[in-house]
């Protein structure tokens, strides 16, 4: 699984029109070869484990986090909360 991260890491950068499906299981609209190899590493991943790839990275990143940063986060995640009640429009990275 590990190798594999490191692939998409090292093929995904490289792609200049890429679309990545953020559902666990969905249909992709788009032509791109990379995206639609993604999708389907995804599900296969999903029905492996029941998560998703980008579960598995955050999982992973959380796991690795010092206390002091799970503070910063808490808090930028309870001033998201904050904004969304606000109804002002939140663009996370």
């Amino acid at each position: 699984m590990k190798k594999f991260i490191i692939l998409l890491l090292l093929v995904l950068p490289s792609c200049s029109q890429l679309s990545i499906v953020t559902s666990s299981i969905g249909v992709t609209a788009s032509t791109s070869v990379v995206a639609k190899t993604y999708s389907g590493v995804d599900l296969i991943t999903i029905m492996k484990t029941d998560q998703s790839i980008k579960e598995h990275i955050k999982n992973n990143i959380e796991a690795s986090l010092t206390p002091k940063n799970k503070e910063r986060v808490e808090k930028v995640k309870e001033k998201v909360i904050e904004l969304k009640e606000r109804n002002y429009v939140v663009y996370l990275p």
